[in-house]
């Protein structure tokens, strides 16, 4: 618990000090989200968020935005209106890399882009290497080139940020060198192995569709188109595996034994089955289908999570399937079985154990989610459903062979149907239960569903999607199967170079150490960055300080505020005492005003006796209902007690 509080808060510091990057310079911010770190194994601080699942700084703005500069690599699209016609982007990028010729239309490029991204160092165990001593020139070069290109690439990046859009100009770049970088983006990478996969599908579907055995020639096709699919897929794992330890290759590892598997049915049932071993039709089609809807879903869940449409509807609907769908599976189970097995029982008393009888108890009811068949519940024309009870028959059950017997005397067969008021009670309360009450509940699982993830969702997929656009970026080739073939020979010719490259720096590395000038190494530090991520953690500290001052400030005013209200609830109590006072002593007031107003007016008459007769009677009426209370209490007792003595002595009178 405590490393995940811990986690948590430094999640949370990420984020902050990113967002407030952001806004002072996104220059700065996307510097620091693709510049390697040594300290953990020169990666990137996007690679750190994600190997640590920090949806959170994946899901911020500026990481997206930096994904999305990733993903589109040297090259922008055009926005050019001709009227009411307005191509889309992906459209003006297709016809850029089939005809070429668009390109200079409709395509710009930013070359600044690819040396940003090849600033890093490309040899990632360069920094753990154990003989510095013999690379101190050219380490000391690289790092002064380094800082110098750093400064210069930020100052450049800033004008070119508040420069205006018009006012910007394309670099002039040869013909070759914008092929270059319009075949290598990763957005055409994306385009260019869609446009393939949409081919080879179509292959497939002809080759499924061939009438009776097939072409041998469309077969071969596709068989090969696959099997270059799957050494693709298997050089991409393990591209992953050695660069990327924290992308699971599970699923990668599941579809590659799959892959294998159909391709071995394909050739053996097939292509070699149908022409040499006389393999029925059916069968060589039922595995091709297979396969077809194999690689239709496969293109679900390959190309379409790219789409910021699609992408967080695939999350929500995964989630659906997962928790509601396998939900509703569990209960359905239990009233299909339930329902198969009575309106079997009811529907066809007669049939004997066997394959259809099993299959129907468990299809029917199935299918009853999708079609309504009540054809039997009435019975089947020419088929007598019941056998006569005649006086001379024998009960047929004491029969050991009974159902041969009800066949050979009565006629009736186990494929007839029963019609009965039971079995229309079975089939309503099933279908009761299934069309109205299980199907509704599905719909409202999945809308509680759909309404609770849709932000979280939106997270998620923008997690994911840093994957896919750094499988695009770094491990796809530039040609898709079943051109990969010409890639691998580009791979083979790159590992080439760059093993003599490596080999020639040794060699100067040698002629450096036994040179008799050796300067020493000269550890530069790039000081305006270190004082600007200084000064905006300094902030960010800061800021969170501010925030926390601001909640105590709060919650010492909220607490002072119940205590106002609990002192204010007690005020309120003792002026509703004093104002029942106030109205009581109003009232004593009242009274004895009158009481002065009387005296006043027979001191005024001078009716010294009629004062004090008032001030006797006023007396008097004070104690009279004292006493009136007495007397009626005395009365009541009274009365009791001679009720008492009355009904004793008539018991004794009446008594022998």
């Amino acid at each position: 618990m405590e490393l995940e509080e811990h986690s948590n808060d430094f999640s949370k510091w990420a984020v902050g000090i990113l967002d407030m990057s952001f806004k002072d310079s996104n220059v700065r911010a996307y510097d620091v989200l693709s510049e390697p770190l040594p300290d953990w194994n020169n990666k990137t601080a996007v690679e750190i968020a994600y190997s640590a699942g920090n949806k959170h700084f994946i899901a911020h703005p500026c990481c997206q935005k930096w994904l999305t500069k990733k993903f589109f690599g040297c090259i922008q699209i055009r926005e050019l209106d001709y009227g009411f016609v307005r191509l889309p982007g992906w459209v003006k990028l297709v016809l850029s890399l089939v005809f070429v010729v668009p390109m200079f239309i409709w395509i710009t490029f930013d070359p600044g882009t690819d040396a940003e991204n090849k600033a890093a160092p490309e040899d990632e165990g360069s920094d753990d290497d154990p003989d510095d001593e013999e690379c101190a020139t050219r380490d000391y070069m690289q790092t002064r080139m380094s800082v110098r290109q750093g400064y210069l690439r930020q100052m450049s990046s800033v004008m070119a940020h508040h420069r205006p859009k018009f006012a910007r100009r394309d670099v002039r770049l040869s013909v070759w060198r914008q092929l270059y970088y319009l075949w290598t983006a990763p957005i055409s990478k994306l385009w260019l192995s869609l446009l393939f996969y949409v081919a080879y599908l179509v292959l497939f579907g002809l080759a499924v569709l061939y009438p009776a055995c097939g072409s041998i020639v469309l077969d071969s096709i596709v068989w090969f188109w696959t099997a270059l699919m799957v050494i693709e897929l298997a050089r991409r794992a393990y591209v992953k595996y050695t660069r990327h330890m924290n992308i699971p290759l599970f699923w990668s590892c599941v579809e590659i034994v799959m892959i294998v598997i159909f391709l071995i049915f394909y050739f053996f049932v097939r292509i070699v089955g149908n022409w040499q071993f006389n393999v029925g039709v059916v069968t060589s089609k039922a595995v091709l289908c297979v396969g077809l809807i194999y690689f239709y879903y496969r293109l679900v869940a390959v190309y379409l999570p790219l789409s910021p449409t699609l992408g967080p509807m695939l999350v929500r609907m995964k989630r659906m399937i997962n928790d509601d769908f396998l939900t509703f599976m569990r209960m359905f189970l239990i009233f299909m079985t339930a329902g198969g097995i009575t309106i079997q029982a009811i529907l066809y008393p007669y049939e004997d154990y066997s394959h259809t009888m099993f299959k129907q108890v468990f299809m029917r009811p199935f299918f009853a989610l999708f079609l309504t068949n009540i054809t039997d519940l009435d019975g089947i024309q020419g088929c007598p459903y019941e056998a006569p009870k005649n006086a001379t028959d024998v009960n047929y059950c004491y029969d050991r062979d009974h159902l041969s017997t009800l066949t050979s005397r009565y006629g009736i067969r186990g494929r007839c149907s029963h019609p009965s008021w039971m079995a229309w009670l079975f089939v309503v309360q099933y279908l009761l239960l299934v069309k109205l009450i299980m199907n509704t509940l599905l719909f409202a699982l999945f809308s509680s569903t759909n309404s609770k993830i849709t932000a979280e969702s939106d997270q998620i997929w923008k997690f994911q999607r840093y994957v896919l656009v750094l499988e695009f970026e770094q491990v796809r080739p530039v040609l898709p199967p079943p051109l990969t073939i010409l890639s691998y020979m580009g791979m083979f010719v790159q590992w080439l170079y760059q093993l003599s490259k490596k080999r020639r720096a040794a060699r100067e590395a040698v002629d450096l150490k036994s040179s008799p000038r050796h300067p020493q190494v000269v550890n530069v530090k790039r000081v305006d960055e270190f004082h600007y991520w200084k000064i905006v953690a300094g902030d960010f500290v800061k800021k969170q300080e501010d925030e926390e001052n601001e909640k105590k400030l709060l919650k010492t005013q909220a607490e002072s505020m119940g205590s106002l209200k609990e002192e204010l609830r007690t005020q309120k109590k003792g002026v509703k005492r004093l104002t029942d006072r106030v109205v009581e002593l109003e009232k004593v007031m009242n009274v004895s005003r009158i009481y002065l107003e009387d005296i006043k007016h027979l001191l005024m008459q001078q009716d010294v006796k009629g004062v004090f007769l008032f001030l006797i009677n006023t007396f008097r009426g004070r104690f009279r209902t004292r006493s009136t209370i007495r007397r009626s209490t005395r009365r009541r007792s009274r009365r009791s007690l001679c009720s008492s003595r009355c009904s004793s002595m008539k018991t004794s009178w009446l008594s022998p």
